[in-house]
């Protein structure tokens, strides 16, 4: 996966893997949609970067809890 505030050259798009864990109780989404945990808490996404689309959003929420961490990418041609 290409480090934070890195640039993305791809002819249309790129794919980046998203992981990470999380207690079993946790909700996690990632741009917006719900991620799954397995029976150890880890989770894994992919997700295509674009010229149009070019950051990761992961929020986490447990109870009254909240963390959001923002990942931009400098997607061109």
């Amino acid at each position: 996966n290409p480090p934070i505030n890195s640039s993305v050259v791809k002819e249309r798009s790129y794919l980046v893997e998203v992981f990470g864990w999380a207690e079993s109780d946790t909700k996690i989404e990632i741009n917006g949609e719900e991620v799954g945990l397995n029976d150890k808490g880890l989770f894994l996404w992919n997700l295509k970067l674009s010229e149009e689309a070019d950051q990761v959003i992961i929020r986490a929420t447990k109870g009254e809890s909240e963390k959001t961490i923002v990942r931009s990418f400098d997607v061109h041609r």
